[in-house]
């Protein structure tokens, strides 16, 4: 089954760090939406509430993903699955993976396959991560994947 959500358009912000010493009323009052990038616990409900009780509605959730490549793959599922509830617990929006690579984008690491064989299990890994969220998530979030790097830096895009 294809799941389909829209995301209305919009200016916002990512915010990771102290949280949620970081939650700046004039930042919040700004924009649209705010995404926590975090490693997802029961605090991200409480800073969820804390941004709309400053006046943003739409909060997303964002994961850092490039530890779920150092898991196996099916502690990495689960680590997926546990976030994606943390999302539904907090009324996210939207879920977000970040998988990235090294950050020179030179040394391969994380989401960076050294060879095609890592290429192909990073593949199949983020679908089946993807997946795993879906099955969480239904219709009642959208997952996204999002990566500062870019082509040059050798993700595995067409994956």
């Amino acid at each position: 089954m294809t799941h389909t959500v829209s995301v209305r358009p919009g200016v916002g912000v990512t915010i990771y760090g102290n949280l949620p010493r970081d939650i700046h009323p004039e930042v919040v009052g700004a924009c649209d939406h705010v995404t926590l990038h975090t490693a997802a616990d029961a605090g991200d409900v409480r800073n969820a509430a804390r941004v709309r009780s400053l006046g943003c509605n739409r909060v997303w959730l964002a994961i850092p993903a490039n530890y779920l490549v150092r898991k196996s793959d099916d502690d990495a599922v689960r680590e997926v699955e546990r976030c994606a509830r943390v999302a539904l617990d907090m009324g996210a929006e939207v879920f977000e993976l970040n998988g990235e690579g090294s950050s020179d984008g030179q040394t391969p690491g994380d989401w960076i396959p050294a060879d095609a064989t890592e290429a192909r299990r990073l593949a199949l890994l983020a679908g089946a991560l993807l997946d795993a969220a879906r099955d969480v998530l239904g219709d009642r979030c959208a997952i996204a994947w999002t990566s500062h790097d870019m082509p040059g830096f050798r993700l595995p895009w067409r994956e």
